[in-house]
């Protein structure tokens, strides 16, 4: 027994006299001037990571824009692609592309355009 310091424990309550290491923030402008920094740097760190966001979507934004321009298509149709992109998805898939229809048209391999000749005569 007397290799064991059994001061502290001589009650089951003797933890509620251990001082866990808590600050009193009540007084001390140091603390208060803590706290401030602390949310500041928090707000500034949302602010950030939105401003992030905000480039990605602009970003994302551009680059189907470009696509929707090389495909043929007019530029304010990105916004049916952004607000309904899985069915724009699917119609891109299926449809006949201005770009396409250009290059037939070109070609002379048009059938609708060789109708349109031979009525024509």
């Amino acid at each position: 027994m007397d290799e064991f310091d059994l001061d502290g424990f001589d009650s089951f309550n003797s933890y509620d006299s251990y001082d866990y290491g808590t600050v009193d923030y009540g007084s001390g402008s140091s603390d208060a001037l803590g706290g401030l920094l602390a949310g500041g740097l928090g707000i500034g760190m949302m602010i950030v990571i939105f401003l992030v966001w905000l480039v990605i979507i602009v970003f994302a934004i551009y680059i189907t824009y470009r696509m929707v321009k090389k495909m043929g298509y007019s530029g304010w149709m990105v916004l049916l692609v952004l607000f309904f992109s899985p069915i724009m998805s699917i119609y891109f898939a299926f449809a006949k592309w201005p770009v396409e229809q250009e290059v037939e048209r070109l070609r002379g391999g048009s059938k609708t355009e060789a109708k349109v000749t031979e009525g024509g005569k």
